[in-house]
């Protein structure tokens, strides 16, 4: 029976983890469960959550549950530490840099696309106007 227990919390941590969000299903994974998928200790994801590398949810009981971007996250972490040779206070430097990067990607497509309204905006009228005789 101990054994079915603890299967079936492996098995829970994708069923009880999994959230509806908007028709979306979100999977969530238990810190041992993560562990395994990325074939590290979970005091390692303990130490990346406490430096600010990952951020997983908690339950209401404080137990971390992480999702497939998390995991997509720890794996970046691993390239950057493992096969690139980055500390990991250089994969911090370099999140920051990525995420500065995706900002501004943002506000220049935000700046844009005003630009372009503006631009439709001043040519609407001239064709309205342009078919009124």
């Amino acid at each position: 029976m101990r054994n079915e227990r603890n299967s079936s919390k492996k098995d829970d941590a994708a069923q009880d983890g999994a959230k509806q969000e908007d028709d979306v299903t979100v999977t969530l994974y238990h810190i041992s469960v993560v562990a395994e998928m990325v074939e590290t200790h979970p005091q390692t994801l303990r130490m990346y959550e406490r430096m600010g590398l990952i951020a997983p949810q908690r339950t209401a009981n404080n137990i971390r549950l992480y999702s497939d971007d998390d995991v997509e996250r720890v794996r970046r972490i691993q390239h950057l530490t493992q096969d690139l040779g980055v500390n990991l206070a250089g994969v911090e430097v370099v999140f920051k840099l990525l995420e500065e990067i995706d900002h501004l990607i943002e506000e220049r497509s935000a700046r844009e696309a005003a630009r372009e309204a503006a631009i439709q905006g001043r040519m609407l009228p001239a064709r309205s106007t342009f078919g009124e005789k």
